[in-house]
């Protein structure tokens, strides 16, 4: 956990040290929603376009729930997500 709490945000290892537990869980648990939302940037310009459309639903529903834990559940359908990539250039 230390190092990838070091790597990911640029800890120093005494900065690491230093912090308390709180701090320290808040941060690790925040990892997963920021890669997360990583990963949903990448699938606007990778193969998310090309997936079929149950395999998109599945997969930017998990994404999507990993990427904004604490979002209101709202459901997005493959048509608009169609249309936001098309939007954005995607």
């Amino acid at each position: 956990m230390r190092a990838k709490l070091v790597w990911f945000y640029g800890f120093s290892h005494q900065e690491f040290e230093d912090m308390d537990v709180p701090t320290t869980s808040a941060y690790w648990q925040a990892i997963n929603a920021i890669e997360a939302q990583e990963m949903l940037k990448a699938n606007q310009s990778a193969d998310y376009p090309n997936l079929k459309s149950q395999a998109k639903k599945k997969q930017f529903k998990k994404l999507r729930k990993q990427a904004y834990p604490t979002e209101e559940k709202r459901a997005i359908s493959p048509a608009d997500m169609a249309k936001i990539l098309k939007q954005s250039g995607a």
